[in-house]
């Protein structure tokens, strides 16, 4: 089964040597990919198809997320089977950051001070509710310009390759390139403006068919792809996966 034949580092997008902190930030963004108001769940992918996907980071996290499980599993798998550097990194990994200390700190605060909370008058309440809901009304407004900002594209539009663009029959890897690269887009911001890592994006383009994941998930994240650059996503996906599996004979 994929499952048991999938390395859980490449699940998490994690290297080797990740630490405990590591391990849960990459945990979290991943749940946050699949789940939610994610830009992901505008994809193509189905909510099977996304069910399935956080079943293994759950199953990845069981594991590296547990020291024990984790060195055993690397033994296994022979990653990083020198007996010392394990030893360290099982007890780097019990080490928690200052932020991650600090928030645990807070919520165990939070926890004591909670009957001194509901002790307050209603006069206080109604003031602390009216407070919030401003500084909620604030933070909206400010992720919306944020948001806004994140997917805007700035670039000198040229009418000829637009209705080229309009024309193209099949879109494939350097298609997709071309157009990337014509609407002033690096790697780097298209990775952040989808979630999907660079270095998928960078498969997608280059057509690297052993390095890319179940096609579900390219077709995902083509979708994704074309979204923010402003093309049809569904037209976009749907060609792609035509080509690809035409030409490296995939079913």
């Amino acid at each position: 089964m994929e499952k048991e034949s999938k390395n859980y580092y490449e699940v998490l997008e994690l290297p080797l040597s990740a630490t405990h902190d590591d391990i849960r930030s990459a945990y979290h963004r991943a749940k946050n990919a699949y789940t939610g108001d994610s830009i992901a769940l505008y994809s193509l992918m189905t909510k099977e198809d996304c069910n399935k996907q956080l079943e293994l980071v759950e199953e990845a996290y069981s594991i590296l997320g547990h020291p024990p499980k984790r060195n055993e599993y690397d033994k296994v798998r022979g990653f990083n089977t020198n007996s010392f550097n394990n030893m360290n990194r099982s007890q780097n990994s019990y080490h928690l950051s200052p932020a991650t200390l600090r928030e645990v700190s807070q919520n165990q605060e939070a926890a004591m001070n909670g009957n001194f909370q509901n002790s307050k008058s209603n006069e206080e309440e109604i003031l602390k509710e009216r407070e919030s809901f401003g500084s909620m009304k604030t933070e909206m407004q400010i992720s919306q310009l944020s948001a806004k900002s994140r997917f805007a594209l700035n670039y000198t539009k040229d009418p000829a390759y637009e209705q080229e663009i309009e024309n193209i029959a099949v879109f494939n890897g350097e298609t997709l390139k071309k157009i990337r690269e014509y609407k002033a887009v690096s790697l780097e911001r298209l990775a952040e403006m989808t979630r999907v890592s660079k270095t998928h994006l960078k498969n997608i383009e280059e057509e690297n068919k052993d390095k890319l994941p179940a096609n579900a998930y390219i077709r995902g994240f083509v979708f994704q792809y074309a979204k923010c650059l402003k093309l049809n996503p569904e037209t976009v996906a749907n060609s792609y996966m035509t080509y690809f599996k035409k030409t490296y004979n995939i079913k």
